[in-house]
């Protein structure tokens, strides 16, 4: 596959579709609460703390160990959310900035293969359409799927193969290695792209033998040696591989919705055929030689992401991306134009894709808070399902007694970081920290199962708080049990807390 030989004056439409997407979807949405809370608690512990070596937060998971793979996103995520001139809007900014890159690793693949701005923008809109449910929620992840972005442009661009490409990867894959244990995708897909590569000059040289001496395929294999080195300069050292490959196997994983296989029922599942459908037929009119070195990687990540839905992440850029190069061939083919016209550079178009990038960032929610001043209302950065008006109560109540608090997973490291130690939550969604049993002892008492009371008890659990739109049968088990007063109730949510014991009059 060719690569366009310079950037034209068309990219600014390239631009202005990640401004669209920068603005539009995520530098102002509210910011989706399950996963953030809980990363910024977490990265809070840490810059008062340090790295701990077992889990800090849970009283349950006292002694358990603790390898904190996205140690330094969270201490990112905590940062801004507690810098008074960025808070919300400043993770809302971060949020919308990843994406974007991510979208830009994928766009530039397909212009400096195809030089078609236009496949570009169509290919990040697949990557973002494919992998929507994925992107719409803040967490350490993300920084992941940028990076992986990056990655896959490098190894298709060219700029692997070049000393400064090797070293630039390098600092790269030291940055993911301590900000999410997804720099294992990362090494993944170099190792099935240098296979590709040495395969496909296995053929063309009709001689496996040949291939060895092929120099593409050992200056990616170089780069997958200087990759895996770099990623044990964490706090964890090599035992980071050890981490990753326990997350994945852990039972706790297999309760998570989110890790099911993917289905037609899901809307990703969906999204994912149609990309898929559209995929294959562009392969079968594609003017361009199909080669292992791309078809390898998206065999093996959309296997994952058809077992796991959560794998989508990783096959989504890669299907956009083919998509893109592989339509542009298409549309040159039947159209009869040449891929290689390219309208000269021009200094008005670097202006007017500099003032688009101003006009992104002042019409963030960060640009206007940096304009105009705070919101007066920092709910607005929030999402609706944010449990607010619930945790302003914990956050107040004078008579909470002690003990522990169930509460939905969801809801804990909002409740935990506004509210303090008011709420010690049963669990939280780091689920893979804590103990199986306790888990699954967390999961009979979220959906009020057989032996409910006698489990509140055994784990002296004085405060019970419902969520009333997913476990409305949690209120009427308080109500049942008799020593439960209900302290607060709206249309959210349900705050239940144990009557003191009283001494009989004798």
């Amino acid at each position: 596959m060719g690569i366009c030989p310079a950037m034209s004056a068309r990219s600014v439409t390239v631009v202005l579709g990640l401004v669209t997407i920068f603005i539009g979807l995520f530098a102002s949405r509210p910011l989706w609460h399950t996963d953030l809370w809980d990363h910024v608690n977490y990265g809070r512990f840490i810059l008062q703390s340090g790295v701990p070596e077992t889990e800090p937060l849970l009283e349950l998971t006292e002694n358990t160990p603790f390898v904190s793979t996205a140690w330094l996103s969270q201490v990112g995520m905590a940062t801004l959310a507690g810098t008074p001139a960025l808070g919300l809007p400043g993770l809302q900014f971060i949020h919308g900035l990843l994406v974007v890159i991510g979208c830009t690793g994928v766009g530039l693949i397909v212009f400096r293969r195809s030089c078609s701005a236009i496949f570009s923008v169509i290919a990040y809109c697949i990557f973002v359409a494919v992998n929507w449910q994925q992107l719409i929620v803040i967490r350490p992840q993300l920084v992941g799927v940028a990076c992986y972005c990056l990655t896959f442009a490098a190894l298709h661009t060219g700029l692997a193969n070049q000393r400064m490409g090797k070293i630039w990867l390098g600092f790269l894959f030291l940055f993911w290695a301590n900000c999410h244990g997804s720099f294992a995708m990362g090494l993944v897909l170099i190792a099935l792209t240098t296979a590709g590569q040495f395969f496909d000059a296995a053929i063309r040289a009709r001689n496996i033998f040949a291939s060895l001496r092929t120099r593409r395929w050992t200056a990616t294999a170089l780069v997958m040696v200087v990759c895996v080195s770099v990623v044990t300069i964490n706090p964890f050292g090599i035992r980071i591989y050890a981490e990753v490959l326990r997350v994945g196997r852990h039972p706790n994983i297999a309760t998570m919705y989110e890790w099911d296989p993917m289905t037609l029922q899901m809307k990703q599942g969906q999204a994912m055929a149609v990309a898929t459908i559209v995929l294959i037929a562009l392969m079968a009119w594609t003017p361009r030689r199909l080669r292992l070195q791309e078809i390898l990687p998206l065999l093996v990540t959309g296997g994952l992401a058809i077992w796991s839905a959560r794998m989508v992440n990783w096959y989504a850029p890669l299907a956009a991306g083919s998509i893109g190069i592989h339509g542009a061939a298409v549309y040159h083919r039947f159209s009869h134009r040449s891929a290689a016209e390219n309208p000269p550079r021009r200094k008005l178009w670097t202006a007017v894709n500099g003032g688009l990038l101003i006009a992104a960032f002042v019409c963030s929610s960060l640009g206007i808070q940096t304009f105009f001043g705070n919101s007066e209302n920092p709910e607005t950065f929030l999402s609706p399902q944010t449990p607010v008006d619930v945790t302003q109560f914990l956050a107040t109540a004078d008579d909470l007694p002690p003990g522990l608090t169930l509460a939905p997973a969801e809801w804990a490291g909002y409740m935990m970081h506004h509210a303090g130690d008011r709420v010690k939550p049963f669990a939280n969604l780091h689920v893979h920290v804590i103990p199986p049993h306790i888990w699954q002892e967390y999961i009979k008492l979220i959906i009020g199962t057989a032996g409910w009371n006698e489990r509140l008890q055994l784990y002296d659990i004085n405060t019970v708080i419902v969520d009333k739109l997913r476990y409305p049968l949690l209120a009427k088990l308080a109500i049942r049990n008799g020593t439960y007063d209900c302290v607060f109730d709206d249309q959210q949510a349900s705050v239940f807390v144990r009557r003191p014991a009283t001494t009989p009059d004798r």
